[in-house]
């Protein structure tokens, strides 16, 4: 559970790669009042959902580049610089002057656009340097005003939004990408042909025919990775599917040349070549590329709800790059790649219920992992990836009831962790991580009936989170983790049957996320988790037999479902929510004594769960959910 909600850095989509940056989010380092960073990467996320490309440093410089050199490349391929100016920042500019002046020296011409917090640039004593270095003396320069308030909580008011999305469309990067999209589109079909027809060519066109397939190759990776990215925000992965289909028959296409030569590793022929002094056979290079196609064709149709098709596009993959890694035991890219291939193939198990073909997945991850990890220097990134394996391993062996391996299992990975973090205290996703690996402590032992263990690892994990959340109180994703906690702690307090307890921790946790939804209600994510807490709280009201008080709670959380399935109709999760919601208003109009009402509850949820399994019919949550309102509703009709 605590590893699938880490995400890493956002990643420079492919249209910003083409045509540069619609707008430069420049903003101060530090903790407030003088750093906004928290403002900067809530307006950097709010305008990309505007389908603008948005420089934002944190998301786009990689781990181990200069930050300097990034910052010139980006502001160089920038159109718009924004400026966040509050008081701190004008008086004593720093690294945002510097960036205002590489703006202007390579485009004296673009917009530079200050948001001023507070009124910060209208401060007649502020004046000279606002002149001196926002270059606002002239008279036809335009800011944006941002309340105090606003840039402190790290949340843009829509005004400001709006005046920054008065940007032509025609001009932006997004709009350029697509339209190459769709040319591609039409481009990797004629390719794919010309290669077919460019194989069978004699031996002194082979070079004309290497260099169109080298071509097509990053058409390939350029529609897989880059169109899947763009199209499931809006659920409409099904248009990858042909997509899928002529890549398929590209890479069969490529079974029939035998005389393929050798080529270097770091050929630009392929992006996905792993890179080194050795030579690898061009059809090596082909495979792995293949391999990485797999990956995205299962995750397309796993997000599709295509089960059994994912788990096929996976096997594919792990077996192309399980041979790969057995011919050349020293190629660390192959053993990175067939570890999460592994992962992905033990989590479609995991969701079938194959619960030990699963395991053996995720026990081929761990071994590869552990290989890379035993090196000299063995880079975090490895690290952090073992800490998965043995996480992922501890909550199958949970699910299979084999607790005291689940927790052994789970304690490995956690001194993973805490060896990483000791290295590197202020490091917050490691600390994060740390608290992940006690909040999968804690489930164990929820599962075990251990209640005590359970609290006493729960309550570590929230000392670590409410540490991060304090180093930067502005976060919205470490306060969320905080009432994560609370949840959890209430859950120990519930099951060991102190209500009182557990009803406190889940007030806590509800008004940390009523306080984050205040800030941004259109957070759908947030809303689901207080939904969530009203009806755990419900739930103990439901118990106490104090009907009238649960379902109050339960209608706050039927009215939030209903909210995020209207918004949202092809969200299944959303649709379970609401389904299980419906089932609890049934259990209470039983005890009410209103069989007639009970039955209508529960057959509304029974409808939305049959449908649920049609799209998913091996999904073994929903499936036990669907027995358990039959029994209910035949008990009903008897």
């Amino acid at each position: 559970m605590g590893t699938d909600r880490k995400r890493g850095a956002a990643k420079r989509s492919n249209a910003a790669r083409l045509f540069g940056y619609d707008l430069f989010v420049s903003f101060a380092l530090g903790p407030p009042p003088r750093g906004t960073r928290s403002y900067a990467s809530d307006l950097a996320r709010r305008l990309r959902e505007r389908d603008f490309t948005v420089f934002f440093s944190e998301d786009e410089a990689a781990p181990g580049e200069q930050l300097d050199k990034t910052l010139v490349a980006a502001l160089r391929r920038s159109r718009t610089l924004v400026v966040i100016a509050n008081r701190d920042t004008i008086e004593n500019p720093r690294w945002v002057q510097k960036e205002v002046e590489e703006f202007t020296k390579f485009h004296p011409s673009r917009p530079v656009i200050p948001i001023s917090v507070g009124g910060a640039i209208q401060d007649p004593t502020l004046a000279d340097q606002t002149r001196l270095w926002l270059r606002l003396q002239d008279k036809d320069r335009i800011w944006l005003d941002e309340s105090q308030d606003a840039a402190e909580q790290g949340v843009v008011s829509d005004a400001v939004l709006e005046r920054l999305a008065t940007a032509p469309a025609r001009y932006r990067s997004n709009v350029r990408w697509r339209w190459i999209v769709r040319a591609v589109a039409v481009t990797l079909t004629v390719l794919a042909i010309a290669l077919a027809i460019s194989a069978k060519l004699a031996n002194d066109a082979r070079k004309r025919a290497d260099d169109a397939r080298a071509r097509a190759e990053r058409l390939v990776q350029f529609m897989l990775f880059d169109l899947s990215n763009k199209l499931k925000p809006i659920g409409r992965l099904d248009l990858m599917d042909s997509v899928n289909e002529k890549v398929k028959d590209y890479y069969a296409s490529l079974g029939a040349d035998s005389g393929r030569r050798e080529i270097a590793s770091a050929s630009p022929n392929s992006g996905n070549a792993p890179k080194g002094p050795n030579r690898v056979s061009a059809e090596k290079v082909i495979d792995f590329d293949h391999a990485a196609s797999l990956v995205s064709e299962g995750d397309t149709l796993l997000a599709e709800g295509k089960v059994a098709e994912a788990r096929k596009a996976f096997r594919q993959s792990f077996e192309i790059a399980y041979r790969l890694v057995d011919s050349d035991r020293t190629n660390a890219a192959w053993a990175v790649e067939l570890g999460v291939i592994s992962d992905r193939l033990g989590d479609v198990e995991k969701i079938t219920g194959a619960l030990d073909t699963a395991q053996e997945m995720y026990e081929e991850s761990l071994k590869v992992r552990q290989k890379l990890t035993k090196v000299k220097s063995p880079k975090d990134e490895w690290q952090r990836d073992l800490w998965v394996s043995y996480t992922k391993l501890g909550q199958v062996l949970r699910a299979k009831a084999q607790l005291d391996a689940s927790r052994e299992r789970i304690q490995q990975g956690m001194a993973v962790t805490a060896k990483r973090a000791a290295v590197d205290p202020k490091n917050a996703t490691t600390q994060l991580d740390l608290a992940a690996s006690y909040e999968e402590l804690g489930e164990t032992e929820m599962q075990a009936r251990r209640f005590e263990a359970a609290n006493q690892a729960f309550e570590q994990g929230l000392k670590i989170r409410q540490a991060a959340a304090a180093m930067d109180p502005r976060n919205a994703l470490t306060q969320r983790d905080v009432a994560m906690s609370y949840q959890e702690l209430g859950d120990a307090a519930s099951a060991r049957g102190d209500a009182d307890a557990a009803r406190q921790a889940f007030e806590k946790s509800i008004a940390i996320l009523k306080q984050l939804t205040s800030f941004d209600p259109r957070n759908s994510g947030w809303q689901h988790d207080l939904g969530a807490l009203y009806q755990k709280i419900g739930d103990l009201e439901l118990d106490a037999r104090h009907l009238a008080v649960a379902g109050t709670y339960f209608e706050e959380a039927l009215d939030i479902s209903k909210t995020l399935t209207e918004a949202d109709p092809n969200n299944d999760d959303w649709q379970s929510d609401k389904a299980v919601t419906l089932e609890r208003f049934g259990v209470l109009s039983e005890l009410l004594g209103e069989p007639d009402q009970a039955l209508i509850y529960y057959e509304a949820g029974q409808m939305i769960t049959e449908r649920l399994l049609k799209h998913h019919p091996d999904h073994t949550v929903w499936k036990s959910d669907l027995e358990w309102v039959n029994r209910k509703i035949a008990k009903l009709k008897q």
